[in-house]
């Protein structure tokens, strides 16, 4: 029997998959509303979810390189060492061991989005089905 993993579809289309998140530098698992992006090349954290969780950038690594988003470059740090938790249709947690996820880090002047993006780096992993009204994750 396959894995699937769904999604919800907001009415702008748009595709959602909820988590739970963990690493040991934020110290406990929290739930994670991602959206799932295509185009982001690895999951990262948003500032939104960055404030509400309470993780401290300035405790993390720098990425490397600047992150692509909407309007620009901008830099990110590293959250080391993540799982993430993603509820199967039958009830039970697929888990996701990633490496690394980007945070970028609140700023004064950002729009602080209530989601973070759920990257190629985890998509790829599984058969993406998208209709207008279903989005499913599948092994």
């Amino acid at each position: 029997m396959p894995l699937r993993i769904k999604g919800t579809i907001f009415g702008d289309g748009h595709a959602y998959i909820q988590a739970l998140m963990n690493s040991p530098k934020i110290g406990r698992t929290v739930p994670v509303v991602f959206l799932v992006d295509l185009g982001a090349t690895t999951t990262t954290i948003l500032e939104g979810d960055c404030e509400r969780i309470g993780i401290e950038c300035d405790q993390l690594q720098k990425s490397r390189d600047p992150t692509v988003v909407a309007g620009g470059k901008i830099q990110t740090h590293v959250l080391p060492d993540v799982t993430l938790f993603l509820e199967t249709e039958n009830g039970t947690y697929n888990i996701e061991r990633l490496q690394k996820v980007d945070v970028i880090k609140p700023r004064k002047d950002s729009t602080k989005l209530p989601f973070s993006l759920l990257g190629i780096d985890v998509i790829r992993r599984f058969k993406l089905t998208y209709t207008k009204d279903e989005l499913t994750l599948e092994r």
